[in-house]
């Protein structure tokens, strides 16, 4: 369960602001001044749309003075969300994410955050916090995992805290078993090339795109007594997903 732990840190350590947004003009070879400009201004963008959905549907009044990222990468969302917070916290897996999201801070002088290792508890976040967000995370963990780390989040926040945590549900495509038959495949192909006389490239990390249960989700945010709620649906080719927008009960 958790071997996409070690893929992500493999992320950060070859291509990092692709595995962030998977477009060519950021693959790290392509990644110059103007790629740099697009991949952060997309996340102040995007958080400038999160903090209007809150306050239209959620919170009016939202001013959250304790913010947490959870799956915060490079920092592409933790910075422009620490322009809104007092403090910030950056949960991240992979230490190489943690050093490149340190570095974009201080380039941007962002001196609130807190960068973080993660774990299945976030037991590095001393504190409850007033927002939680994780965007396009969540899916990259085992369901299992994954569904507890959302319970886990919600547990994290203040009453009258607010949460936008992104699942993924369902796919358009068909979906081939991401273990198993993907290991077969590999140590067939490898040999295969071993007795074609053909170098070996390094295998490239896998990125897990796992669905969660809507009914698991919804579950657990009734057991927490959440009543105020809103949902976003979300198409990234074909990854059907949603972000959760939630207030915890006072």
């Amino acid at each position: 369960m958790r071997e996409s732990d070690q893929h992500w840190e493999n992320f950060g350590k070859v291509d990092p602001y692709w595995a962030v947004i998977t477009a060519d003009d950021f693959h790290i070879q392509h990644f110059g001044e103007s790629e740099r400009e697009r991949f952060f201004h997309s996340g102040e963008v995007f958080i400038e749309h999160i903090f209007s959905k809150v306050k239209t549907h959620i919170r009016p009044d939202f001013t959250p003075e304790i913010g947490l990222d959870f799956g915060s990468g490079v920092g592409r969302l933790t910075i422009p969300l620490s322009r809104r917070c007092r403090r910030v916290y950056g949960v991240e897996i992979a230490d190489s994410m943690i050093q490149i999201a340190n570095e974009n801070a201080r380039l941007m002088n962002a001196d609130n955050i807190k960068f973080v290792k993660s774990d299945d508890t976030l037991s590095n976040i001393p504190e409850s916090v007033d927002f939680a967000l994780s965007f396009i995370v969540l899916q990259h963990l085992h369901p299992i995992r994954a569904a507890h780390v959302f319970e886990q989040l919600q547990k994290k926040l203040k009453p009258g805290g607010v949460g936008a945590l992104h699942v993924l549900f369902s796919k358009k495509f068909l979906v081939y078993p991401h273990r198993p038959i993907r290991r077969q495949v590999n140590e067939w192909i490898a040999k295969t090339r071993v007795a074609l006389g053909r170098t070996i490239s390094k295998p490239q990390p896998l990125m897990e795109m796992n669905p969660l249960d809507l009914n698991a989700v919804f579950d657990s945010l009734i057991r927490a007594g959440v009543k105020n709620l809103y949902c976003e649906l979300t198409d990234h080719g074909g990854e059907f997903g949603t972000i959760i927008y939630f207030e915890k009960p006072q």
